[in-house]
């Protein structure tokens, strides 16, 4: 028998007590949370900027995005940096768990956010929610436009 579902891998990760994930496919390394440079009148969805690879990239809050309960800081905070075109985004995540393998049987829709699917693992009886980082870049961008056009 033929599988013709596609399998893809995601970074499984932790913000708060909540459990996510994201595809792979565009992520370019995962770095220690350091060195944000607050800058004045950024989006509240936007943490600061960071230098990496000689490129200004600016800091996604998933936690407030996402409307995370209970977040905080702490000693092992992960920056993820994707891209998106030519550009980067770093997304500020608790704890990076595990890469894991799903194909699309396993990922319903069930969420108010576009860029949010979910995922529910059987074996261990918990829900991970699997952002599209392609439409939460997107949703960023448009949000932090909007801000602008009511200033």
């Amino acid at each position: 028998m033929i599988n013709n579902y596609e399998e893809q891998n995601i970074l499984e990760f932790n913000i708060a007590d909540e459990f996510f994930g994201i595809y792979i496919t565009n992520i370019l390394r995962i770095i220690e949370y350091s060195n944000i440079r607050k800058l004045p009148g950024m989006a509240g969805d936007c943490e600061g900027i960071i230098i990496f690879d000689n490129t200004i990239v600016p800091v996604i809050n998933l936690s407030r995005i996402l409307n995370v309960k209970d977040y905080h800081e702490g000693e092992k905070d992960k920056l993820v940096i994707v891209k998106k075109d030519k550009d980067l985004f770093a997304f500020h995540i608790n704890y990076a768990r595990k890469i894991i393998k799903l194909d699309d049987r396993m990922i319903f829709d069930d969420s108010k956010l576009s860029f949010v699917k979910l995922r529910f693992y059987e074996n261990q009886k918990r829900n991970v929610y699997i952002i599209d980082d392609n439409e939460l870049i997107k949703y960023f961008i448009n949000k932090g436009a909007d801000n602008d056009s009511d200033n």
